[in-house]
């Protein structure tokens, strides 16, 4: 959630963050505040209904000064989801039987009033992209760079489309890099 334009919050509104918060952890989803400090009217109103402190199962949201850093946070979590997937799949998609896609338009869950009331094409193009992940899905070779240290698997990430070059090329590159933070 950015609250760049965000001035000022009252006390039920802060409430409210604080039980989406708790509603969105039970779907197992991080709830992320951009733009938020503890010095400025938001982040005094978030902090004084406790949503900055762990509530036993329910964690704090995490508080980012900047919407780059917070979106930043969101990719590298999303990246270390994908990281384990990839090492942790043991099966092949030429192992698993054809997954049968539903072309009855009856089953298809309507996900909004307006789905089929106006005849909007939000399904089709649903079912569309549906089918073709699920058909043209492959399992990604393993890179062998991936348990190194940062920020060679990053250039090699980054490059590996663009490039040749080995490893031992881009290690002597990573003298260069240094992680630096930046105040907003």
């Amino acid at each position: 959630l950015d609250f760049t334009h965000v001035s000022g919050i009252d006390f039920s509104a802060a409430e409210a963050f604080g039980r989406m918060n708790r509603i969105v952890h039970r779907r197992e989803v991080a709830m992320v505040l951009a733009n938020v400090t503890l010095s400025n009217e938001v982040g005094k109103a978030l902090e004084m209904v406790g949503l900055f402190v762990d509530e036993g199962e329910t964690p704090a949201p995490k508080v980012f000064e900047d919407l780059n850093a917070a979106l930043e946070s969101c990719e590298n979590d999303l990246l270390k989801v994908l990281h384990e997937k990839q090492r942790f799949s043991t099966h092949k998609p030429e192992d698993s039987p054809p997954v049968a896609i539903e072309q009855d338009q009856a089953h298809r869950p309507q996900t909004s009033p307006w789905d089929n009331a106006y005849g909007s094409p939000r399904q089709n193009f649903l079912h569309e992209a549906a089918t073709t992940a699920i058909t043209e899905t492959r399992e990604p070779e393993q890179p062998r760079w991936q348990g190194f240290k940062q920020p060679l698997p990053l250039l090699l990430q980054a490059f590996q489309d663009l490039t040749d070059k080995s490893e031992d090329f881009w290690f002597r590159a990573v003298r260069f890099f240094t992680k630096r933070d930046f105040v907003k």
